[in-house]
């Protein structure tokens, strides 16, 4: 069922990391969207364990990050 091998750990806990360092910046900035996204970042590491899904999510979700704020969110 839960597939934990290191390089998931691994990923997972830079997904937390990316998480964590938007989740501050929100907080000291001002900027909520940095906060919801640092909050996801936090969260979904524990609902995917597949390292490919994993990947692709946390590019995804710094992707979008990236359009909303050049679109002024």
């Amino acid at each position: 069922m839960f597939e934990f091998t290191f390089a998931s750990i691994m990923a997972s806990m830079v997904a937390s990391g990316i998480g964590f360092v938007f989740y501050k910046y929100g907080r000291r900035m001002g900027r909520s969207i940095f906060v919801i996204f640092g909050i996801i970042l936090f969260v979904f590491p524990c609902f995917i364990t597949d390292l490919n899904w994993l990947v692709g999510v946390i590019a995804g979700l710094c992707a979008l990050l990236y359009i909303l704020v050049k679109q002024g969110f």
